[in-house]
């Protein structure tokens, strides 16, 4: 896959034209196949919004507080990559791969999703110990010293409000306090995920698979979680106000049937 730079010499104005940026996918290609002459992609506080990267192979690459805020990142590939604190808002990440990624403290605002890998993502807070040494990188341009001190400020919850995750793979993602107001998550898989203080309000449950998942004290106020599948669901503690859980969907094993309480419908 090659970049498509809608014509831009220097994507983002940081020291980096298209050719070099191309360099950077070829040498992590090698990288990846254990090459010699091959080396990791280090995009660390690059800002790529708004290019078309679909297809992109960027899996195990650093990509800590970039910029891929509307990226076409259809069918990428960033399985196990350091994500930490970036930007990827309204980014189209349908059916890309980001099983096992750093996406801590990221922004995926309106971001699409559906039938995303997100496989044991990390999605946990972001920390700011933990944001001053991930931005740190040789050469930084004024840009990218500016961007590195402002992460780390505002370093915080991953974002996912309104975000498309339809059909999407969430299985055992650490998803603890994680914003997801107002998300589609209908017919995702989160089977076995962490999202304990998650914020659910107003998401889109509908046919989802909540097994083994752990919501307590997690925020579901008007979600919709028709069809979905709670067998061994943690719901302690969680707020469901206004949620609307059938209450004659078959399987709801006693204990989750307590913790919803006078929610069902």
């Amino acid at each position: 896959m090659w970049a498509d730079l809608s014509g831009k010499d220097d994507p983002g104005g940081i020291n980096m034209n298209s050719q070099e940026f191309v360099e950077i996918l070829k040498k992590h290609r090698k990288f990846l196949s254990r090459d010699s002459m091959g080396e990791r992609a280090n995009l660390k506080l690059q800002n790529l919004s708004g290019l078309n990267l679909k297809g992109v192979i960027l899996d195990s690459a650093l990509l800590s507080g970039a910029d891929l805020s509307r990226c076409n990142l259809t069918d990428s590939n960033f399985s196990c990559a350091d994500l930490f604190g970036a930007n990827l808002s309204e980014a189209n990440l349908a059916s890309a791969n980001l099983s096992k990624a750093d996406l801590r403290g990221a922004k995926l605002r309106n971001c699409n999703l559906s039938q995303v890998n997100l496989t044991g993502a990390d999605m946990r807070p972001g920390a700011v110990i933990d944001a001053a040494l991930k931005m740190k990188r040789d050469g930084m341009t004024a840009e990218q010293s500016a961007r590195a001190k402002e992460i780390q400020k505002t370093i915080s919850h991953t974002v996912l409000v309104d975000a498309k995750l339809e059909s999407a793979n969430l299985q055992e993602a650490e998803m603890y306090a994680c914003d997801l107001s107002g998300a589609n998550l209908s017919k995702a898989n989160l089977s076995g995920a962490s999202l304990k203080k998650a914020n659910l309000s107003r998401a889109n449950l509908t046919e989802a698979n909540l097994s083994r998942a752990n919501f307590s004290e997690a925020n579901l106020s008007a979600a919709n979680l028709r069809g979905a599948l709670l067998e061994a669901t943690n719901m302690m503690h969680a707020t469901l106000k206004d949620a609307f859980v059938p209450a004659a969907v078959d399987g709801i094993p006693p204990e989750v049937r307590d913790a919803l309480g006078s929610v069902l419908n």
